[in-house]
């Protein structure tokens, strides 16, 4: 199915707060309760990148091809390690996940009340080679496209 996808990505790195928000459209599926969404990034650093989001009641996989390659699982409560390769290089990725939502999710929305299909977020500390970056917030939420 169609949808449009709204990402906000709140930052916090050494007291210095940033939120990025962006929108494009994607391609949602689900397949009990798993939801797979699947978008090229709307980032211009991130080239030409397809990123692909298996959305689990308590886990979050993200898998990124392109330009930036990259293979991370959330899960809360846990820490968890990848690799980031992007034209600058490749380093070691870690993420120590302290929340994960998935607020709301169904197969189809109801018009009359909502045109939200599905959202989700997720609140982690995030490393790079072993040096802490920052405190991040992503959230995302979908509608159909209609």
């Amino acid at each position: 199915m169609d949808v449009q996808v709204k990402l906000e990505t709140r930052i916090n790195q050494e007291g210095t707060k940033q939120v990025l928000n962006q929108t494009c459209r994607g391609e949602w599926t689900e397949k009990g309760n798993t939801g797979y969404l699947k978008y090229q990034e709307p980032e211009e650093n991130m080239g030409n990148t397809t990123t692909m989001m298996k959305i689990e009641p308590d886990k979050i996989t993200l898998i990124r091809r392109g330009d930036v390659t990259m293979r991370h699982e959330y899960e809360k409560g846990r820490r968890t390690r990848g690799t980031y390769r992007s034209p600058y290089g490749t380093m070691l990725m870690e993420t120590d996940t302290r929340e994960l939502r998935v607020k709301k999710r169904r197969s189809s929305p109801n018009p009359e009340t909502s045109s939200l299909l599905a959202a989700w977020e997720w609140d982690y500390e995030l490393f790079l080679d072993d040096n802490r970056v920052g405190a991040y917030t992503m959230k995302v939420e979908l509608k159909e496209v209609t």
